[in-house]
């Protein structure tokens, strides 16, 4: 089996698969893997256009069927904003995905759900880069979306691209794990799939 392992992104935008795309090799990186992620550009033309959360959760069943099936791909990422806070929602939100997949696109399709939005995972590493040496464990997932965006970017809308790149450049993982559940959920969700794989 090759160490390269082809995926595909299904997410509602373009923050999310930006995060995909600078994560993966820190994961790699922090577990001492040999493998490593290569996006497929076919796959990436086809669904790689940013959607809202009503649409990826129309398609991603179908999406994920394609990257297996049609584009031969090993994974696929499927990214929605839970668009909420309670522990309860992120499980309701994601056991609802997990139980439209069959038993063999479960193997090979991992769902991340941010709590709120992915701007909150970003705002835990802004924090961690501002307050190097604090311990504190803000609450920051309890912030609005739109107070998370403004941190992140300046502004509520549109996306920086450069700002994600710089909070993703020298990611603490154990820290992001520690801060966010959802982030923690992800993490071990790739860490599983490298271990199967």
């Amino acid at each position: 089996m090759s160490n390269v392992i082809k995926y595909g992104v299904v997410c509602e935008d373009k923050p999310q698969r930006i995060f995909i795309e600078k994560i993966l090799p820190a994961i790699i990186s922090k577990l001492n893997s040999d493998k490593s992620f290569q996006e497929d550009s076919e796959f990436k033309w086809r669904y790689g256009k940013p959607h809202n959360k009503k649409a990826v959760l129309n398609t991603f069943v179908e999406a994920c069927a394609e990257a297996v099936g049609t584009y031969k791909l090993n994974v696929c990422f499927v990214g929605v904003d839970l668009d909420a806070i309670s522990k309860e929602n992120f499980d309701s939100e994601l056991n609802n995905m997990q139980n439209q997949l069959s038993d063999s696109l479960k193997k090979s399709s991992l769902i991340f759900i941010p709590v709120q939005c992915i701007e909150h995972w970003l705002w835990h590493l802004l924090w961690k880069i501002e307050h190097p040496n604090s311990t504190q464990n803000l609450a920051l997932e309890n912030e609005t979306r739109q107070a998370a965006k403004k941190k992140i970017y300046g502004r509520v809308k549109p996306a920086d691209e450069e700002k994600i790149n710089v909070l993703l450049a020298n990611v603490d993982l154990d820290w992001l794990c520690s801060r966010s559940f959802s982030f923690n959920h992800f993490f071990k969700s790739v860490e599983s799939f490298l271990t199967n794989y």
